[in-house]
């Protein structure tokens, strides 16, 4: 299974291979699991970015916005 499968069940795509996701530590500690065994170390590159609420409140969005309402994000790339 491609990690991007599995990421699309705990977020939303906003770019190919960009995913927003808002999760609690139980939905992240899954979403972790699940991909630590599956990528490749060798061929794979998951980035995972926490943003605070002063980064949310800094966001800027120009055209169609593809974010659902959140408390916290979580950026996978």
């Amino acid at each position: 299974m491609q990690n991007h499968n599995i990421i699309k069940d705990y977020g939303v795509r906003v770019q190919y291979s960009i995913f927003e996701c808002d999760l609690s530590d139980e939905k992240y500690d899954e979403l972790y699991n699940r991909l630590i065994e599956v990528v490749k170390a060798n061929k794979d590159s998951i980035n995972i970015y926490f943003l605070c609420e002063r980064c949310l409140k800094n966001k800027i969005s120009l055209g169609k916005e593809k974010r659902f309402s959140i408390r916290s994000d979580v950026i996978i790339i």
